[in-house]
C-alpha cells in the first residue's frame, strides 16, 4: 500500500485536500470518486524510516491530538455523499476511513465501524464514544435512522456545524482585540506600580511628606507583587483548573453556561455562538 496526496473538490464545488492509503494511482482515484470528490491531482508520498525514537515521540503527541471542527465537517460531508449516493453505511465507513488524516478520528470511525458490523445501530455506535462524536450529532444520526433519511439529515448538520464554526470564528475575532487591549493594560499597569511608582515613593519620602491612603495601598500591593510574583499564576492556574472541574459535572456545566448568559454584552454573543 502506498500513500497519496490529493487534491479534489466536492459537490458543492470546494475544494478539499488530504492523504489516502492505496494499492496504486488508478485505485486512489476510484476511492476519491465512489466519495463523491472530483480529483484534480493525485501524488504519490515517499515516506522516510523513522528511528523508534522518534516514533514513539509521535505517538506521544498523537495521544493529546483534538480532531478539529474542520475534520468533522469534512467527515461528514464525505460520509454524507456516500450515503446519499446509495452506497450502504458499512462501505461508506470503510471508504472515508481511508480518506481521514488525524489518526484519533481514524482510531474512533474504525471502532465504531466495528460496532456496526457486530449488530450496533450507527447512533448506538457513536454514543460509545462522545468525546469524539457529540451528542447533538449522535441524536440526529438517530433521527436519521428512524425516518430512514440518514444523508440527508447528515448533510444537513455538516452546513449546521459549518455555519456554526463560521460564526464562532468571527465572535473570536470580534473579542481578540479588546483582549489584546486588556492585557497590554494590565502589562502597563503592572510595569508603573512595581517600576515606577516605588521610584516615585521615595522621592516623596525623602522630602518628609506622607504619601495618599490609596497610593499607599497600591504601593504596597506591587511591592507584595514584586516579591511574591509566583504566587499569581499559581492562583489563576488553580482557578482555570476548578472551574474546569467544576464546568465537568452536569450541576457546574449548567450554573456556568447561566453565568455566561448573563454577562454584559458577551452573554448575548454566547447565545448566537451556540
Amino acid at each position: 500500500m502506498a500513500s497519496f496526496a490529493y487534491k479534489a473538490r466536492d459537490s458543492s464545488g470546494k475544494s478539499v485536500q488530504g492523504n489516502l492509503d492505496a494499492g496504486g494511482r488508478e485505485e486512489a482515484l476510484k476511492h476519491l470518486r465512489q466519495l463523491g470528490l472530483v480529483p484534480t491531482q493525485v501524488k504519490e508520498v515517499k515516506t522516510k524510516t523513522d528511528s523508534k525514537d522518534s516514533t514513539a515521540s509521535k505517538d506521544l503527541f498523537e495521544d493529546f491530538e483534538r480532531v478539529s471542527t474542520e475534520q468533522m465537517i469534512l467527515f461528514n460531508i464525505q460520509l454524507a455523499n456516500l450515503l446519499n449516493a446509495g452506497i450502504t453505511l458499512l462501505a461508506s465507513l470503510n471508504a472515508v476511513t481511508h480518506q481521514i488524516e488525524s489518526k484519533k478520528l481514524r482510531q474512533a470511525i474504525e471502532k465504531v465501524t466495528r460496532r456496526v458490523e457486530e449488530g450496533d445501530g450507527f447512533s448506538d455506535a457513536l454514543a460509545k464514544d462522545t468525546k469524539i462524536f457529540p451528542m447533538l450529532f449522535v441524536n440526529m444520526v438517530r433521527a436519521g435512522e428512524a425516518s430512514g433519511k440518514l444523508g440527508l439529515i447528515m448533510t444537513r448538520y455538516a452546513a449546521f456545524t459549518e455555519s456554526e464554526a463560521d460564526l464562532k470564528n468571527k465572535i473570536t475575532g470580534a473579542l481578540m482585540y479588546p483582549f489584546i487591549l486588556l492585557t497590554a493594560g494590565f502589562g502597563v499597569a503592572l510595569f508603573i506600580v512595581t517600576t515606577i511608582l516605588p521610584k516615585f515613593v521615595q522621592i516623596f519620602v525623602s522630602v518628609g511628606l506622607n504619601l495618599p491612603g490609596p497610593t499607599l495601598v497600591i504601593y504596597n500591593a506591587g511591592q507584595w507583587t514584586k516579591q511574591y510574583w509566583y504566587v499569581i499564576p499559581m492562583v489563576i492556574g488553580g482557578i482555570i483548573f476548578s472551574v474546569g472541574a467544576y464546568g465537568k459535572t452536569p450541576k457546574g456545566r449548567l450554573n456556568l453556561d447561566r453565568i455566561k448568559l448573563k454577562i454584559p454584552l458577551f452573554g448575548a454573543l454566547y447565545r448566537k455562538a451556540g
